[in-house]
């Protein structure tokens, strides 16, 4: 059984050996500059701010390895294109947000959090769609474009903005609202208006929400 780990340590070291292994190289994302763009046609590694953890990315699966080992919970999760990521400062959590329908959405997040020695993830924007909604009657039956802007309070609370999707009846096309949520609960913390949300986070905001033109 201990050379069997062994076996599987040192294949997990040689995978990850021959990735690209640092941010710099990478494009930042469309929802935040402090994203990683996840490239669409070859592998790629994200490490953690502690570099202890490594995100891996082979096609369309994404494996989290500690040690050269996957980290349970965190093992093959199916990841759709375009995406995004983010961790958090303590490098116990992250973020993915992920497009279903190109560059025009619809985008949504899934937080992985680090609890108890394994990843579960979460909704994190399940309550602010629900505000959005309210605020932008227009919608209907669409949902908003959920983005991942930056972590606040290490892994404990994330800053998400949220848009009207292009196919909505909306006069405020491109309408963009941020809220402040617990990253496991979803609870709204705080709500920013557009003018709020760039004026306070503007310098984190993507080219999504400020193109690189307007900066």
């Amino acid at each position: 059984m201990a050379r069997s780990c062994c076996m599987i340590a040192a294949v997990f070291i040689a995978i990850v050996a021959v990735f690209p292994a640092t941010k710099a190289s990478a494009e930042e994302g469309q929802w935040s500059r402090l994203a990683v763009a996840v490239p669409s046609q070859r592998n790629f590694v994200i490490p953690s701010p502690d570099r202890k953890k490594t995100i891996r990315i082979e096609g369309f699966d994404l494996t989290v390895v500690e040690g050269g080992l996957p980290v349970p919970g965190g093992v093959n999760i199916s990841i759709l294109k375009p995406a995004e990521i983010v961790w958090a400062p303590d490098s116990k959590a992250f973020t993915i947000t992920s497009s279903d329908g190109g560059a025009d959405g619809t985008w949504e997040v899934v937080v992985f959090l680090l609890e108890y020695e394994r990843f579960t993830y979460y909704d994190p924007g399940k309550e602010a769609v629900l505000l959005f909604k309210q605020q932008y009657p227009c919608l209907d039956q669409l949902e908003p474009n959920v983005g991942a802007v930056r972590w606040l309070k290490e892994s404990k609370h994330l800053l998400l903005a949220l848009e009207t999707p292009p196919a909505a009846a909306c006069a405020d096309r491109k309408a963009v609202r941020g809220y402040a949520v617990e990253a496991n609960t979803g609870k709204v913390l705080k709500e920013y208006d557009r003018k709020k949300l760039i004026d306070e986070w503007g310098e984190y905001l993507g080219r999504r929400i400020i193109p690189d033109q307007a900066r």
